[in-house]
């Protein structure tokens, strides 16, 4: 999606070449394909049940604080809490969890990003690196359109539609922390965007995963350690979460 800085008006301050930001995310498009290609390629788990599963049944229950979510990931994290915390969303005017808690939880799996090693979510966001994201509104006009009948005109329209609801947001929220966090959010080196890690591309890249996530939990997120086992089972079924935060069949 090509982006330019004079749209978001925030960014201008913390530009300082006249370089566009279609050319940043090519070269950090380009160095994260590369880094891709290096990397092993983690297999999709599948999961047997050793007993008939009846609808209805539970077949997996997480606890509450063990899954991200901004009671769990951002109010009791000592930076985010300052900085989105209760108080902060009050003020910002972000207290519609279901318009806020997407955007919010993309800050904070980037700022765990961030954090290398150092983030507790450290081995988690390992997984989510190594995850696919071949989502049809991360595709550009030109990918779109090369793809239109293959997509049909129905999901290019709807890509287009989030593309545009994404930039919004990306403008709205991070134009905010920029502005009131720079020491924490502004671009490096003076508005370095290359490399940046809330950059617009990283933003859309977090962005579809937590969406993902958000309607249900890929079953490789559940273990790490064996992201790369071979699927046990040819038969899956599909799983969902409820709002007991369970799983059931």
């Amino acid at each position: 999606q090509n982006t330019d800085p004079k749209e978001f008006e925030w960014l201008k301050e913390y530009s300082t070449t006249s370089r566009s930001v279609d050319e940043d995310i090519s070269r950090e498009k380009s160095a994260q394909s590369q880094t891709q290609t290096e990397l092993p390629t983690k297999l999709v788990r599948g999961l047997v049940a050793k007993h008939d599963i009846s609808v209805g049944d539970i077949v997996i229950s997480i606890p509450l604080y063990s899954l991200l979510s901004v009671p769990s990931t951002i109010d009791h994290d000592p930076v985010l809490s300052r900085i989105l915390g209760p108080k902060a969303r009050e003020k910002y005017g972000w207290t519609d969890t279901l318009e806020y808690e997407v955007p919010l939880l993309v800050i904070a799996v980037l700022y765990h990003q961030s954090l290398g090693m150092e983030s507790p979510l450290s081995h988690y966001i390992d997984v989510l690196l190594g995850t696919p994201t071949d989502f049809p509104f991360l595709w550009s006009n030109q990918e779109l359109r090369d793809n239109t009948d293959k997509i049909g005109e129905g999901v290019k329209k709807l890509a287009k539609g989030i593309q545009k609801d994404l930039r919004e947001m990306y403008d709205r929220i991070m134009g905010k922390l920029v502005t009131e966090h720079s020491d924490l959010f502004s671009p490096p080196n003076g508005g370095e965007l290359e490399g940046w890690m809330y950059s617009y591309q990283n933003f859309q890249w977090a962005f579809a995963l937590v969406i993902s996530r958000h309607h249900y939990l890929p079953i490789q997120d559940l273990d790490y350690r064996n992201a790369q086992s071979e699927l046990a089972s040819e038969n899956k079924k599909v799983v969902q979460s409820t709002p007991q935060h369970t799983i059931e069949t």
